[in-house]
């Protein structure tokens, strides 16, 4: 059969395994009716006629590109047919669909997810649609959502159907590899569960109103409700061997079946207590602009909101996403102000009272997508006057891996230094967390006043796990006055960029709870190592330095009647020490040999102390 092919269509017409279509009522394609192979893809992008009217008979065409509707053409599956819409394109209707319970897909993967826009126009028949969301490999928990709802339970959607009793895994537990994942949970197979040893729970619920977490009763009852957020921990697909108490991960990609959720949505028993935290979903197989959605709710901070990024750390933190910039400012990692199709999150009260958001399809955002917050992958952050300050593991830096945590500081006039619901505050991670302090709230996001020199910004660093680690702070538009990381153990001060960053190492020894003081570091604007009135003898020098033997020279500023002089290692463990000769000139012999490396030489005069690196080869 010949026919004038649509620009929108590739590919050859067949007459076997074929789709019927028919294009008509435009004027830019010829009026077509014709077979076309299923393995024909869309690709012309946006209809750009309001009079387009589509009809797939047959076959399973894929659209890989931003594809929509026009206001008075209309899209029909009928017979046989069914649709995918490939990662990275987009379905959007502003006239008339139809799917008629055809088979619909939304597909994600490693570069994407495909998406489905604001509707302006009509949808019926969307109830056979199944929707994807890709994870990369590793074992961490994550917050998602299903925008579908099903009449299949949790099991049959997001286990693929099975549910192993026994904790020896074989194929037949694993129909589907890539796809799926193990869900735990008390009573094993009986409650639709994975069976483990433990039985520990994997999939999490979270009452807004008790703020605790409650585990999912069961997989094989229970179904997904689009818009209801979750915490499941992902440990890969299906082929996973649970027998094993730390399997190697696999990338995997959970899927639903139901119908797919368009208009309104507004989550419900979000709670009336003053900065409560409320667990919330994406209802939409679609960003949604959670700025514009904040902005029109009542009694809910529209500042910012709280992401969990699997990324971080080993098992994953929170992430503060600043909404007062044009696009999100989180502390570290990739969310931004656009809520990602199969993502949930925190927002949180403002004051005591009722509080009410709403999701509208106009809030949907197709070019605000950015599914790194599933991946690896970092974000910088506005330029505006700040301190962005990031706490690493000292090899995972060296090879370039994703920081543990961290925090940032604003500055302008026109904030203050007091919390206020301007300052995000500070999720608990499971591992490391880093913050700022601020009477008596731990912030990652603060917004303070330009500083002066008498300011001091406290730092809280807590639940250390290694024992090399690394403090990046960047400055960024700073106002000129100097700011200095002071580490408050060693009794050193590194100077923080005006414009750029600056590492900083250091150890934490188990047996010495100084090195892991959580108040340890500070940000101040004072160095008084530089203070030379009266104290001329803080510039001291020390020489040679390097050193071959161990053995150097001190040379004061001045005289000191009472100075000592104290040797450390780089774990912070005293090595030496001796009483200064009230002369300028000092030559330190210490007794015993100390192995190459570098140590800290401190000099103290009544409470004053000053210290240098110096380095034994």
């Amino acid at each position: 059969m010949t026919s004038n092919a649509s620009p929108c269509l590739t590919g050859s017409p067949a007459t076997s395994n074929s789709i019927s279509m028919t294009v008509s009522n435009n004027n830019n394609w010829v009026g077509t009716t014709g077979l076309w192979s299923d393995t024909a893809n869309w690709s012309c992008g946006s209809v750009p006629l309001d009079s387009s009217i589509i009809t797939i008979s047959s076959g399973t065409p894929t659209l890989d590109v931003n594809f929509t509707v026009g206001n008075s053409g209309s899209l029909t599956l009928d017979g046989t047919a069914s649709l995918i819409i490939a990662p990275n394109a987009s379905l959007t209707v502003d006239g008339s669909a139809n799917f008629n319970a055809r088979p619909v897909l939304f597909e994600s993967d490693a570069t994407g997810t495909a998406e489905f826009g604001a509707m302006t126009g009509t949808l019926i028949g969307a109830t056979n649609v199944t929707t994807q969301r890709y994870f990369p490999a590793k074992r961490a928990f994550r917050f998602t959502s299903s925008a579908v709802t099903t009449n299949t339970t949790i099991r049959e959607n997001w286990q693929e159907n099975v549910n192993n009793s026994n904790t020896t895994f074989t194929n037949n537990q694993n129909p589907n590899p890539g796809f799926g994942t193990h869900i735990t949970g008390a009573g094993g197979s009986a409650n639709g569960f994975d069976t483990t040893i433990s039985n520990a729970s994997s999939l999490f619920t979270f009452n807004n109103s008790t703020a605790l977490w409650t585990a999912v009763a069961n997989t094989n009852v229970n179904t997904l409700n689009a818009g209801v957020p979750y915490r499941i921990n992902v440990r890969g697909d299906r082929s996973i061997d649970m027998s094993l108490t730390s399997p190697t991960a696999t990338p995997t990609t959970l899927r639903a079946t139901g119908t797919l959720y368009t208009g309104t949505f507004e989550p419900s028993n979000l709670s009336n207590t003053a900065f409560a935290y409320n667990f919330i979903g994406n209802p939409y197989q679609a960003p949604v602009n959670m700025k514009t959605v904040l902005d029109n709710a009542t009694n809910l901070n529209n500042l910012f909101y709280y992401v969990w990024d699997p990324t971080l750390n080993t098992r994953g933190a929170y992430v503060s996403v600043d909404l007062s910039t044009t696009n999100g400012t989180p502390n570290i990692g990739s969310a931004n102000k656009f809520l990602q199709p199969g993502q949930a999150c925190f927002v949180r009260t403002v004051a005591n009272g009722g509080a009410t958001m709403t999701f509208e399809e106009s809030y949907k955002n197709l070019s605000g997508s950015n599914n790194l917050v599933f991946k690896n992958a970092n974000q910088s952050i506005s330029a505006t006057s700040n301190i962005k300050m990031s706490l690493y593991d000292s090899n995972s830096l060296a090879l370039n891996q994703t920081a543990l945590d961290g925090s940032i500081i604003f500055f302008d006039d026109s904030n203050n230094n007091g919390v206020d619901q301007n300052d995000a505050a500070k999720f608990a991670n499971p591992d490391e967390m880093f913050s700022t302090f601020n009477n008596g709230a731990l912030i990652s996001i603060e917004k303070r006043m330009q500083p002066t020199t008498s300011d001091i910004i406290p730092i809280r660093i807590s639940q250390y796990r290694g024992t090399n680690y690394t403090i990046v702070a960047q400055g960024e538009n700073l106002n000129g006055i100097p700011a200095y990381l002071h580490d408050q153990f060693l009794q050193t001060y590194t100077e923080i960029p005006q414009s750029g960053s600056v590492n900083y190492p250091y150890t934490v020894v188990t047996t010495n709870t100084q090195t892991s003081a959580t108040d340890r570091f500070r940000i101040v604007y004072s160095n008084p190592l530089l203070n030379t009135a009266n104290n001329e003898w803080k510039n001291f020098t020390l020489y040679p330095n390097p050193s071959k033997q161990g053995n150097f020279n001190i040379i004061l500023g001045q005289p000191l009647e009472n100075g000592k002089v104290t040797i450390y290692n780089t774990l912070g463990v005293k090595v030496y020490n001796q009483d200064l000769e009230n002369t300028i000139e000092n030559s330190i012999t210490p007794n015993q040999s100390m192995p190459t490396g570098i140590y800290y030489v401190e000099i103290q005069n009544g409470n004053e102390k000053s210290i240098k690196k110096l380095i034994i080869e």
